[in-house]
């Protein structure tokens, strides 16, 4: 082989075993690098596993102070230890038990103190009022009619407490209130009518009248009373003022039917047997938080329908509900044969007493 060509091969070995070289060079600085990573990650698996040791025995260590025995009395006995918790002779005799005495306690309830209201807690201080004008020279002014308002009195508006070395005051603010009088004497004129009604149907019930008696004495009292009204209501041409305008235009929707009650001395003035009668149900849909569905409503209004007016006529409500549902009376029938299971029918009254 000539020389040259094996100077070549030479040179070729000598680079190969210089990359072997470094490549193990390498390889060694990577074993030394993960060699390392593992030592930490076991010393810190150490650290976790003294750490969860420790937290173990302090788990265990509160267990037994929150649910193990409180008692200094050791059941396991250590070895070469006396027990002198359970030492017992043979002379020495067996306990008697001791006879328990039970003594009744009556029952009692403490009492809560009620906390005082705020105006018991400063009802000794000193009070000062002062009266603040809140309205304009422009607000004084009635928005109906123009009138200049007077004052008529005054309301609370707040209440300080000032405390001024070395005493603690009170100071009440009172708002100055203002009235139309030309207003006043316009409510004050329809409150008149409708107060003469009242007056006239308390006569009525003072001296004991029959129905028929009422209507006769309604139609000669009443009737030229509430036609007065009528005709002052219609004398009554508010510019402005929304309650004003409001409680005219109620009145003119009620003109139609506003006798009606003269047509029969059965007949109540005013709706406080209706408003009294539904009191219970509106009591009740407060409790039960409204009916679920329009149909119990339906059946929730029958029902009340039935019981306020049995309570009206005097028969027992539950025995008249149970009367009901023993002959249950039907669309089928006629007016006459279901005026018989009416509250006020002699049937029903006789049975239902």
């Amino acid at each position: 082989m000539p020389s040259g060509v094996r100077d070549i091969q030479l040179l070729e070995l000598k680079d190969t075993i210089s990359q072997l070289n470094n490549t193990i060079s390498t390889q060694n600085e990577l074993i030394r690098s993960l060699q390392k990573m593992l030592q930490e990650r076991d010393a810190k698996d150490s650290e976790k596993d003294q750490l969860i040791a420790n937290l173990q025995a302090q788990l265990d260590y509160l267990k037994t102070r929150l649910f193990g025995s409180t008692s200094e009395i050791r059941h396991e006995q250590l070895p070469g230890q006396l027990d002198l918790f359970h030492l017992q002779t043979e002379d020495e005799p067996e306990p008697v038990p001791l006879e328990v005495e039970y003594i009744k306690v009556k029952a009692h309830k403490k009492a809560r103190k009620s906390k005082a209201a705020y105006d018991e807690v400063f009802a000794d201080l000193p009070t000062e009022n002062v009266y603040v004008d809140t309205l304009t020279e422009e607000q004084k002014t009635c928005d109906v009619c123009g009138t200049m308002m007077v004052p008529i009195g005054h309301e609370p508006i707040r209440t300080e407490l000032r405390y001024t070395e070395p005493k603690l005051e009170r100071i009440d603010y009172y708002a100055t209130t203002y009235e139309c009088p030309q207003c006043k004497e316009t409510e004050d004129q329809g409150f008149l009518y409708c107060n003469k009604l009242f007056e006239y149907e308390r006569s009525y019930r003072e001296k004991g009248l029959s129905p028929k008696q009422i209507y006769n004495r309604r139609l000669k009292d009443q009737k030229p009373v509430i036609e007065a009204f009528l005709s002052w209501l219609d004398q009554l041409h508010p510019e402005s003022g929304d309650r004003l305008i409001k409680a005219i235009n109620y009145s003119n929707g009620c003109r139609s039917f506003m006798m009606n009650y003269l047509k029969d001395g059965a007949c109540s003035l005013s709706n406080n047997l209706s408003e009294n009668s539904i009191r219970p149900l509106v009591v009740g849909r407060k409790n039960w938080l409204f009916c679920d569905t329009p149909a119990g409503a339906d059946a929730s209004m029958k029902i009340y329908s039935m019981i306020e007016t049995a309570k009206a006529n005097e028969p027992d409500p539950l025995k008249y509900l149970s009367f009901l549902l023993e002959h249950r009376p039907g669309a089928e029938m006629s007016d006459g044969e279901l005026e018989q299971f009416a509250p006020w029918s002699k049937l029903a009254q006789e049975t239902c007493k």
